[in-house]
């Protein structure tokens, strides 16, 4: 009974660190894949921008066919498709813009975004005017304006377009570089740990065993025997 009582009395408090030490490796490898999680939620966001960033230009360029084309048109059959083409591009872009500021990061691509956003505004203020002198069959005007304003405007909205595109893409890259390198290491440490951790217990535990408790079983039976 006293043998039971001395090998309780030290395994205990061993397994008791064994086991904190068990609960502490699994909650870093638990926060490890919170990091990771997160950090993909981050690169999934750069992807998302990227992919808006594609459409919003898609529908630029869209707008600047429609301006050409509308001053082509000479009937107002062949214009109010023109138009309500228009209207769609342009609500599928608020869309599109609101649905990229969720997304986009404070700071410089924020001061890009701005610029872009005032770009834009005024393409469309140059866009209604042009539709109006086409409306008012003044067609060489109209074009003349399409070709000096729309292609200039539409040229530094590509321009922002492309750094917000870059700085995403280089954002995206960074992201996932840096943190599988981050995540790998962590991970890799997590283990290591945990396994030097449980082959050092166990290595206590056979010390413990065969230095402590078995030579005070054997000093116990010898005590009981002479007594």
């Amino acid at each position: 009974m006293k043998n039971i009582k001395i090998r309780y009395r030290i395994l205990v408090p061993l397994l008791m660190i064994v086991l904190m030490l068990i609960v502490s490796c699994i909650g870093t490898i638990v926060n490890e894949d919170k990091m990771y999680n997160i950090s993909r939620e981050m690169s999934e966001n750069n992807a998302t921008s990227v992919s808006l960033l594609g459409d919003i230009s898609t529908n630029v360029e869209s707008i600047k066919r429609i301006a050409f084309a509308h001053c082509s048109a000479l009937r107002d059959q062949d214009m109010e498709p023109l138009e309500t083409e228009y209207t769609n591009l342009m609500e599928e872009n608020k869309l599109l813009f609101s649905e990229f500021e969720t997304v986009l990061d404070p700071g410089e691509e924020t001061e890009t975004y701005n610029k872009f956003l005032s770009y834009y505004n005024e393409f469309l203020v140059s866009m209604d005017e042009i539709l109006v002198l086409s409306r008012d069959n003044r067609n060489d005007v109209a074009s003349a304006m399409a070709t000096k304003y729309l292609t200039s405007q539409g040229e530094m909205i590509s321009s922002q377009i492309e750094i917000m595109l870059n700085s995403n893409k280089q954002g995206l890259d960074n992201a996932i570089q840096e943190n599988a390198s981050i995540y790998n290491s962590a991970r890799f440490v997590s283990f290591m740990l945990m396994l030097t951790g449980l082959v050092l217990s166990i290595m206590i535990v056979l010390m413990i065993e065969l230095n402590v408790i078995k030579p005070i079983s054997q000093l116990d039976r010898e005590l009981g025997i002479i007594v």
